[in-house]
């Protein structure tokens, strides 16, 4: 999220930011992102929704106040008191800012990651809830984060994540060549 959003300036001992967006950058709708639909997301990480079923997430800071929309790609964001964790804050990876069809969703259809608008390198192509998610490179891709040491679509067609509620099983999945990493494996399982 830091590539798109970058820190303009931190006033008032850190109480307010300014954000600057980068331009072109759009979501995987070809709607594009503005600073209207960050401050939707702010909004929404910050107080949640709960005629929607949405929660305020535990790690956005507590003491927001508001963004105030500036123009198309400037923000100004102000917190009750500093809040120097904001910044390092946007990179938390349940701080993904989607697209608008997707942050005015209800909380059960945002789960269903097939219907997900965001502005990453990968769109999902198939969502079985408990079985696996199949995402797609977005050919239009052109906006990773400074030294990525590559510019435009991934180079990966497709990434492929099993669902394998086994532990022992997601180990010997990998063992066996049916997968390239496990997460969580036991600790006796680890050569």
């Amino acid at each position: 999220m830091r590539h798109i959003v970058m820190p303009g300036a931190r006033m008032d001992g850190a109480a307010i930011y300014e954000l600057i967006e980068s331009e072109g950058v759009t979501f995987s709708d070809d709607t594009a992102l503005t600073a209207e639909v960050v401050k939707a997301n702010f909004d929404l990480w910050a107080k949640g929704d709960e005629s929607r079923g949405i929660a305020a997430s535990a790690f956005f800071p507590r003491s927001y106040i508001d963004t105030e929309v500036i123009d198309d790609l400037h923000l100004r964001v102000t917190f009750a008191e500093p809040s120097i964790g904001f910044i390092p804050n946007l990179g938390y990876h349940g701080h993904v800012i989607l697209g608008e069809k997707t942050i005015n969703a209800s909380a059960e259809d945002q789960a269903d990651l097939s219907q997900t608008v965001a502005s990453g390198p990968f769109v999902v192509d198939e969502f079985v809830s408990q079985s696996k998610v199949v995402l797609v490179k977005r050919s239009d891709y052109d906006w990773p984060f400074d030294g990525a040491g590559h510019q435009g679509a991934a180079y990966l067609d497709s990434i492929t994540f099993n669902v394998i509620p086994e532990a022992s099983n997601r180990s010997t999945a990998v063992e066996g060549g049916q997968a390239e990493i496990a997460h969580n494996v036991p600790s006796e399982d680890l050569d």
